[in-house]
């Protein structure tokens, strides 16, 4: 069990620089050249700066997950065709990926379905009024992954990751801060 975690979660690692390398290649490719890749604990992590446009940075963020289903669905093709320890790698990496996009979009800054809702809220309720609503839900959301992490680490403690995930979630949210007051 030790062992299939273990490469769940390099996979996990894997295909999240990958996921971060395709918000790069659609930052190229819609012209934000200010793009700035920085490695995090938990993979790359791509900073824009405020200056491109919203449309662009709406494509760019969702690129990230899209590469995930993109992958999945390779995945899954390569477990059909596979047999032994192949295909229960290329099942792992399908999991893997599934999960990446799943959690990538959901509506909570700073995963990616933050950044699309605050893009959303934004041209609704225009930028500060959005970034107000989206960090109230944004931190209630660490609180309840940091409390999900310590509670699950009885089952494994690489769910400690939940943990420390929760508390960059907070110091993402708060060096962003800037842009939208």
């Amino acid at each position: 069990m030790l062992m299939k975690n273990g490469v769940f979660y390099a996979d996990m690692l894997i295909f999240s620089f990958i996921h971060e390398y395709a918000h790069c290649a659609a930052a190229i490719i819609a012209g934000a050249h200010s793009a700035v890749r920085s490695r995090g604990p938990f993979g790359n992590v791509l900073y824009l700066d405020p200056d491109v446009a919203s449309v662009k940075k709406l494509m760019i963020y969702l690129a990230g997950p899209l590469s995930n289903i993109l992958m999945a669905a390779a995945g899954i093709f390569a477990a059909e065709i596979a047999e032994g320890n192949i295909k229960q790698m290329a099942e792992t990496a399908v999991y893997a990926n599934i999960m990446l996009a799943a959690f990538n979009m959901l509506p909570f800054f700073p995963l990616d379905g933050g950044r699309a809702a605050l893009f959303l809220l934004s041209s609704i309720l225009g930028s500060r009024p959005a970034f107000i609503i989206c960090g109230i839900f944004s931190r209630i959301f660490a609180l309840s992954i940091f409390i999900s992490g310590l509670y699950l680490v009885k089952y494994n403690l690489m769910n400690l990751i939940l943990v420390a995930d929760a508390f960059y979630f907070l110091y993402i949210f708060e060096r962003e801060k800037h842009e939208f007051y």
